[in-house]
């Protein structure tokens, strides 16, 4: 039998759509007004299901355009995006999201693909209206 937790887990996901949020907070130097932060999140939308189990309808998305920050040379364009997802997602589907955000960054931002970070923080404790998954 599986423990209580994990039983208790497996409810809370489907009680909510059986799909849990990222939040993906991207912050870059490539200056931005509201309405190129709504065309790049409209890009970066459709990148999300890319890792399982995610989707737009739950999935939290901050982006910040014009930040003071360097990477080496202070005249090039950069980005730092952090990823943060409930539980574990597979290595494979990281890596095609981190290829496909840098692309994007690039064309959308002309942030160079060296001057992009991305990081992913893989958590076991997500609260979701009001309980703790």
């Amino acid at each position: 039998a599986k423990p209580l937790s994990y039983t208790r887990e497996l409810w809370n996901i489907n009680r909510i759509g059986g799909k849990t949020m990222p939040y993906v907070h991207i912050v870059t130097t490539a200056p931005m007004d509201d309405a190129k932060k709504s065309a790049l999140l409209e890009k970066v939308a459709p990148l999300l299901p890319i890792l399982p189990g995610k989707s737009r309808e739950n999935s939290m998305v901050h982006i910040d355009g014009g930040a003071f920050m360097a990477m080496g040379d202070p005249a090039e364009a950069c980005a730092f995006c952090e990823i943060r997802l409930y539980r574990k997602s597979p290595m494979e589907a990281k890596a095609e999201f981190t290829e496909k955000l840098t692309a994007l960054l690039g064309e959308a931002c002309a942030v160079p693909a060296k001057k992009v970070y991305i990081n992913f923080f893989e958590m076991e404790n997500w609260g979701l209206g009001g309980t703790l998954l």
